[in-house]
């Protein structure tokens, strides 16, 4: 055999290496990416946040049909037990069925010691109370962009959880406001929390909402609403229009099966502006259940 002939095969085959090499690594990155065993309850899943836990939710879940808590429990301290988180005592209430847990931000005392801390214990947690639908990565990219917690560290975050409970769906936020739906999103997780938490631009909501149900390709999502971002703390009041076309918006998807529920933030505010109530009670009278 001459020597052209045995260059010719040493380049195809370092061609082809190079190939299956691309697609091998292309593979394991979708696989990062791609939902695995966590399911979501078919919902609808009708939700409250709420951070104080000396707020009464109780006469809201009635008012309103809550189902669903997101918990604003604190980090693990490695002594609490189950009977003494916000998810405990939200289940005692009737209509209450699930609740998701929180990993929360470095600027608010959440390092990333504490983070994997505390993603250990709900995962235990979720092996014996199913009534936990998930945990909560909160501002999953404002952490990289911002200093916070590091790429690895949150993937180190996620793997902990994975490898005790590989079937507790792991939470993302998707703020479109924030430039989100442009985001990757190249890493492990089975539901997206979609915010607009500018109050200016809720009337962009089915735009970016039907954008996101692109990209999330399948996975569940549920939709935030801000009564008061805080963006300004007077002005950022949605007004009655705003407050019932944003909510329409939602109730449209999620009543067309496009969406798993729906979020509120939060119930406090509620009590401070009652308006709102009867305002949600108007909208979600054509929630279909």
């Amino acid at each position: 055999m001459n020597r052209s002939l045995h260059v010719e095969k040493a380049r195809t085959l370092w061609l082809w290496s190079g190939v299956l090499i691309a697609l091998l690594f292309g593979a394991a990155r979708l696989d990062a990416a791609a939902p695995g065993k966590a399911k979501v309850p078919a919902g609808p899943l009708i939700c409250v946040w709420e951070h104080d836990a000396k707020v009464d939710i109780a006469p809201l879940v009635r008012e309103l049909g809550f189902n669903t808590l997101w918990a604003h429990d604190g980090p693990y301290d490695g002594k609490a037990e189950w009977k003494d988180t916000m998810m405990f005592r939200a289940l005692q209430i009737p209509g209450m069925k699930y609740v998701v847990g929180k990993i929360d931000r470095k600027q608010w005392g959440w390092s990333y010691e504490a983070s994997l801390k505390h993603a250990e214990w709900l995962a235990k947690l979720s092996l014996k109370h199913k009534e936990i639908i998930g945990v909560y990565l909160n501002d999953y990219y404002g952490e990289l962009e911002e200093g916070g917690k590091t790429r690895q560290q949150w993937d180190e975050i996620t793997a902990r959880m994975r490898a005790i409970n590989p079937e507790l769906p792991i939470w993302v936020p998707l703020y479109p406001d924030n430039g989100d739906l442009d985001k990757p999103y190249d890493f492990d997780h089975d539901a997206y929390m979609f915010n607009i938490w500018d109050d200016r631009e809720v009337r962009k909501a089915d735009e970016y909402l039907t954008r996101a149900e692109q990209k999330a390709a399948g996975r569940p999502i549920i939709t935030g609403l801000y009564l008061n971002s805080g963006r300004d703390k007077e002005k950022s009041w949605l007004s009655e229009a705003d407050f019932k076309y944003i909510l329409g918006v939602y109730v449209k998807h999620l009543n067309a099966g496009k969406t798993t529920g729906l979020r509120f933030f939060r119930a406090e505010q509620f009590n401070e502006r009652p308006q709102y109530l009867q305002w949600a009670k108007e909208v979600l009278a054509g929630l279909k259940k």
